[in-house]
């Protein structure tokens, strides 16, 4: 990779700057060279497609910091850090840049934050984003995705023993402790922990994939005035009467969202509220189904 200086090269040619400036965003539109303008288009980073793709093997399971790749890439950091920006803008490659300049690929940033909840013992979103360098609304991101995870993970479930959950959904007990309570007082699931048998007993089967869903669910309920008794690690919901059987979960969550929706027409006149948790979960499975297709693929 190398970085032409428009001026000198308007200076080298002895044409005007806006002539080579000009030249160059078109060519790089037109695909006849590549490269990248840096901002203030006063320079451009051009490179050879070789060069990119081979950066991007590397990227895709690797944390390398710009400092690595400044001899490879014959780049100052600085033009490093807009390589790796410009690839994460384009999708060419899925991760984070940390406030240090590091990038991470998301299974490592995924494997990080894992990490730093087990040995804070905790899931604070703030603490995290200090400890790895990363924007709170990127921790937020993959805390989400985790505990969505463990969610549909849980869905089929009355009573599934902690460890057993931990081996489905590839987290260590000391982690998953903490993002079970954190889903249990975010009110996602109606559900208690049983540290004797070391199990999470699923009291209803009322499982929200969605946090603003979950959100959205009590203020409907308080709206209704339902009788909740609640401790520091069992939050529980009214049942409306004539409740349909919880089974229908389980074909959301089997056969996705063809699944969801026979649930959402067989019971939304009984019970609205599972009927839209159905439709949820069914989207997610399917959703989460892509994506681990995509993965492999």
């Amino acid at each position: 990779m190398k970085v032409i200086e428009l001026a000198k090269e308007a200076e080298r040619l002895n044409v005007p700057f806006e002539f080579v400036s000009e030249t160059y965003e078109k060519a790089l539109k037109e695909g006849k060279i590549y490269g990248l303008l840096v901002p203030k288009k006063e320079e451009i980073i051009q490179y050879k497609p070789d060069e990119i793709y081979n950066l991007i093997d590397r990227l895709r399971s690797n944390s390398i910091t710009p400092k690595e790749l400044e001899s490879e890439l014959k780049l100052e950091n600085a033009y490093v850090i807009l390589v790796l920006d410009f690839l994460l803008k384009e999708n060419r490659i899925r991760g984070v840049l940390t406030h240090k300049g590091t990038f991470l690929t998301n299974p490592i940033l995924k494997q990080q934050t894992l990490e730093a909840i087990q040995k804070n013992g905790k899931v604070e979103v703030t603490e995290i984003s200090t400890q790895l360098s990363v924007s709170e609304s990127e921790v937020s991101r993959v805390v989400e995705e985790i505990s969505s995870q463990v969610l549909t993970t849980i869905a089929p479930y009355k009573q599934i023993k902690i460890k057993d959950l931990g081996a489905e959904v590839g987290i260590s007990e000391g982690t998953l402790l903490p993002l079970l309570k954190r889903i249990i007082s975010e009110r996602r699931v109606s559900a208690q922990l049983d540290m004797i048998n070391d199990a999470l007993v699923i009291d209803e089967h009322r499982v929200v994939a969605d946090r603003s869903q979950a959100i959205e669910r009590d203020r409907n309920s308080v709206d209704r005035s339902s009788v909740r008794d609640t401790t520091e690690s069992h939050a529980s919901y009214s049942s409306p009467p004539n409740k349909p059987t919880s089974a229908w979960y389980l074909v959301a969550f089997l056969f996705g969202i063809i699944g969801g929706l026979v649930g959402y027409v067989a019971v939304k006149d009984d019970d609205p509220d599972m009927a839209g948790n159905l439709l949820g979960l069914g989207i997610l499975t399917t959703i989460i189904g892509a994506i681990a297709a995509w993965l492999i693929l």
